[in-house]
């Protein structure tokens, strides 16, 4: 990245971000760099994972101006060099589901624009990762670039677009916002309840069941963080996977098998996902729900909590 335009740094505590397009009829022009004031929020964690809001706000005496799309963010001091790759949304901020094209959103006196960096805090053998200090963050069609103090830990990072200033949960950062009820209902063919166990901060397994109410129908959904297990969640999808009723299921993109237990009451299959991060997801069903379904749960949910 290259440097055109000092810019001010100021610590500023801010909110996980929310899709919030703001576009106003006079239609200000992009912004230039020396136009905006880079700053960051606190840390936000949940399910492994850690971000920082980045908040784009104006220089003093700068005039409005419009910023689309996302900022380009590398790690600072602290560790090896990551260049955060870009995604719609994640597991602590974003997009909406179903909106992947990011809002123009107007930067103006007493109002600026927020983007999410985000990446987890353990690596695949379930190694913490480094703390960085600071990242290097270039405004989204710009070409200065400011080193912000932020600290977070991480082996990878992700960046999400440019978004409105409004302070929301984020999507995903409950159990039972992975699949919601309205998903659930149209993948198991009814109306289902829903309660979340283990969304309480430093839990270590946390989950969501579905229910029917018929007696003969319901599903689990649950994600299993690095400090749940004895050895490892590698270790503990091998002793599944080599189980005499589990089979291999294509079509994640990840490590997954169909685990069918005939002896547990009621009888119940698993889908089980290893994921990143030392990390396993489960969908848990009871009689008539297979493995294709479970595999369409597992697909939503993973898009939320995170391959």
């Amino acid at each position: 990245m290259t440097i055109k335009h000092a810019l001010t740094v100021a610590a500023v505590s801010v909110a996980a971000v929310s899709w919030s397009p703001l576009v106003h009829a006079d239609n200000p022009p992009p912004c230039d760099s020396g136009q905006l004031v880079v700053t960051a929020g606190p840390v936000r964690a949940g399910a492994g994972h850690r971000g920082v809001p980045l908040m784009f706000t104006l220089s003093p005496g700068a005039g409005a101006c419009t910023l689309t799309g996302y900022p380009g963010v590398d790690s600072g001091a602290g560790g090896p060099l990551l260049h955060a790759e870009r995604a719609p949304r994640g597991y602590l901020g974003g997009l909406p589901g179903g909106v992947d094209i990011p809002p123009t959103v107007t930067v103006e006196p007493g109002r600026g624009a927020q983007a999410v960096v985000e990446g987890l805090a353990v690596d695949a053998d379930g190694n913490q990762c480094p703390t960085y200090s600071d990242l290097l963050v270039t405004a989204p069609d710009t070409t200065a670039t400011v080193t912000v103090p932020a600290t977070i830990g991480t082996c990878r990072l992700q960046v999400h677009p440019v978004t409105g200033p409004d302070p929301v949960t984020p999507t995903g950062s409950h159990p039972c916002d992975w699949v919601t009820a309205d998903e659930a209902a149209a993948l198991l063919g009814g109306p289902v309840t829903t309660r979340s166990v283990g969304d309480d901060a430093g839990s270590a397994r946390m989950s969501c069941s579905y229910d029917r109410g018929l007696g003969d129908t319901g599903m689990e959904s649950e994600l299993r963080l690095p400090q749940s297990f004895p050895v490892s969640a590698a270790a503990q999808f091998a002793q599944a996977a080599a189980g005499p009723n589990s089979t291999a299921v294509d079509g994640l993109g990840l490590q997954a098998q169909c685990v069918y237990e005939p002896t547990t009451t009621p009888p119940s299959t698993t889908l089980m996902v290893l994921l990143s991060g030392n990390r396993l997801y489960r969908a848990t069903s009871w009689y008539g729900t297979g493995c294709g379904q479970l595999t369409q749960f597992a697909q939503t949910a993973i898009s939320r909590v995170g391959a």
